[in-house]
């Protein structure tokens, strides 16, 4: 299996609709940077965290604010956060969705989190959230988990990881907890 190579990704931004592109904008990527302790031989994957590197800003959009590694606060013990996605609708469908999709999620705790998938596969740096009827599904990965902070602003406080299967009943999806992460982002974003 090749490994993929930026050169075989695409970005677009400034859209919410594949069918009606709107300001659908292209951008140029100048490379991929993999957590260095990226594993993905266990049965669920490892530092599940890549950066793209964009060869221009993007100057037009506002983007979600990324959680602090030093003061995470309150956001993962919500109610109230939003995860989007492209992906399918249905398990197993092997169709994305043409349009960004959102759903309200609660962020569950994480004593229930690992009771939930036996106690050995919630490592550090992961959480679980869920919603009924609700989850991420193939496709979605790498997407956003986000809350509202009590400034208003829109923070991610997770990245779209892994599940058993979509929409399953006390299997919530996984999500890479950002702040975990944030002294990585940050210093590969230089």
């Amino acid at each position: 299996m090749r490994t993929l190579q930026y050169q075989d990704v695409q970005v677009f931004a400034g859209s919410y609709s594949l069918a009606d592109p709107g300001r659908l904008l292209p951008l140029a990527i100048n490379g991929i940077v993999k957590n260095e302790g990226y594993n993905n031989s266990d049965t669920y994957p490892l530092n599940d965290v890549a950066l793209l590197k964009l060869a221009s800003p993007i100057s037009d959009i506002q983007p979600i604010r990324l959680v602090s590694d030093t003061d995470p606060g309150n956001l993962y013990s919500t109610s109230n956060a939003l995860i989007t996605g492209w992906g399918d609708t249905a398990q197993g469908s092997g169709r994305g969705s043409i349009d960004l999709l959102y759903a309200p999620i609660s962020i569950t705790p994480q004593v229930e989190c690992v009771k939930d998938y036996g106690g050995s596969m919630i490592k550090d740096g992961m959480f679980c959230a869920s919603a009924p009827h609700t989850d991420t599904c193939q496709g979605d990965s790498g997407g956003a988990l986000a809350v509202f902070g009590k400034d208003k602003s829109l923070y991610e406080v997770g990245i779209v990881s892994w599940g058993s299967g979509c929409v399953q009943a006390n299997l919530p999806g996984v999500y890479v907890a950002v702040s975990d992460y944030a002294g990585w982002i940050k210093l590969h974003m230089q």
